[in-house]
């Protein structure tokens, strides 16, 4: 018992306060976003539990945000390098999985009060064991027919809906995703604490591959989730927000409608997602300035440079688009289809938020002190263009969006394609 709570005292000191320190911005915004959707007029836990209990892509929509949300927290608490050390000590590997499976719990807390709050005791102790098997499981990678078969069975627990109802029936079903979640944590755990220092050299060869601008893009992509967690943080705050405004908009006026839901969802998304996608575009052109002797050592033109950002920024746009319109979904009730919509809606919009927003830091940004204010002025008009389009052509004005993000990424990378040329043209004798 000594040599655990030594183990556990020695883990926590080395790499789960620094997790959870860095953790902090992603804490944040789900607080403010549970103030604002869980506020006296708003929605209750009760409700979002009831409601995925019974839509079942509703179900996976709110699970897989929020496994894409922790899973690089769970990578740390797993993967550390830092406790690397700790591996050669005299304790029986048992002892490790219970405190990397306590620790993982812990960071699982908002998800256990969610559930806890809405469906009982049962139902977050259930949904939290599900949630560390589900993490364990990814962060592992999953081989051999037991990790295959905890992860079937932990997917297939998530995936299908339980019964509304308050008989014994539903409490059996709680009872059971509980112990699979707790065999899926398990295997789970134990495979990714095994198999860390391996998965540290494979992740550095394969996390940047490709074609060109496909391998740029995955080199912008890693800059920012290694570099930028705060950043990453403060963005998905910002998108929290604008849905919970519009979950808020949808619930008071008594919009019913898919297409009103969706006027509201695209009024809402344009301020918080232009803010969001401006805080991630300047540090990814200071980091391509950074790399430019780099990137002109192996060819890489402006507009080859320009595809590789808007596509790194038009994906993180589309997956806080996507997450927006899936809480959208959740705080209007919507039923399956609308959610589906509403989803693929937001991301489309978000994608396209980005590259408009990323055109103009590009332009705005020439070398000079007054880069700022032209950055802010021109995210602050493509916020407001993209809100008065919403307002005064309701979905159409994806479109618009749409055709205005394909224009301007022409004109980026058609002006690359000029730049490239002139220097040609000089560099001859």
């Amino acid at each position: 018992m000594l040599r655990l709570w030594s183990l556990a005292r020695a883990l926590t000191t080395v790499s789960a306060a620094a997790a959870f320190r860095r953790a902090a911005p992603l804490y944040f915004g789900i607080g403010i976003a549970a103030a604002v959707l869980f506020a006296g007029n708003g929605l209750d836990a009760a409700t979002v539990v009831a409601l995925a209990e019974r839509s079942w892509p509703v179900r996976l929509g709110l699970w897989a945000s929020w496994l894409v949300a922790l899973t690089p927290l769970a990578h740390t608490l797993l993967e550390d390098p830092a406790t690397r050390w700790l591996r050669s000590l005299p304790v029986p590997r048992s002892h490790f999985w219970l405190v990397c499976g306590v620790h993982l719990a812990a960071a699982e807390l908002p998800w256990t009060i969610l559930w806890g709050r809405g469906g009982g005791w049962l139902a977050g102790a259930a949904a939290t064991a599900l949630a560390v098997a589900a993490h364990a499981l990814v962060v592992a990678r999953p081989r051999g027919a037991v990790e295959w078969l905890a992860a079937v069975f932990v997917a297939t627990a998530i995936a299908i809906p339980t019964v509304p109802d308050e008989g014994e029936n539903l409490a059996t079903q709680r009872l059971a995703m509980l112990v699979v979640g707790l065999w899926g944590a398990r295997v789970g755990v134990a495979a990714a604490f095994g198999r860390a220092p391996e998965h540290d050299r494979r992740r550095a060869r394969q996390s940047v591959g490709g074609p060109a601008p496909v391998a740029l893009a995955l080199a912008h992509l890693a800059m920012l989730r290694r570099g930028e967690g705060a950043t990453l943080g403060r963005s998905a705050a910002l998108t929290l927000l604008g849905s919970a405004v519009a979950s808020l908009a949808i619930r008071s006026n008594g919009v019913t409608s898919l297409e009103g839901r969706l006027v509201v969802a695209l009024a809402a998304m344009a301020l918080p997602l232009a803010l969001a996608s401006a805080a991630l575009a300047r540090p990814l052109t200071a980091g391509e300035r950074a790399a430019d002797g780099f990137l002109a050592a192996h060819a890489a033109g402006p507009g080859l440079r320009a595809l590789a950002a808007a596509g790194a920024l038009a994906s993180a746009g589309a997956l806080f688009g996507l997450a927006h319109g899936v809480l959208v979904a959740l705080g209007a009730s919507a039923d399956a289809g609308q959610a589906v919509v509403l989803a693929l809606t937001g991301a489309a919009g978000g994608a396209a938020l980005a590259v408009l927003v990323l055109a103009v830091t590009r332009a705005a940004e020439r070398g000079s002190p007054r880069d700022a204010e032209r950055v802010l002025v021109g995210v602050v008009a493509v916020a407001v263009g993209a809100l008065v389009a919403a307002v005064a052509l309701g979905v159409a004005a994806l479109a618009l969006w749409t055709l205005g993000a394909a224009v301007a990424l022409a004109v980026a990378c058609r002006g690359g394609v000029r730049a490239r040329s002139a220097a040609q043209r000089s560099a001859r004798p």
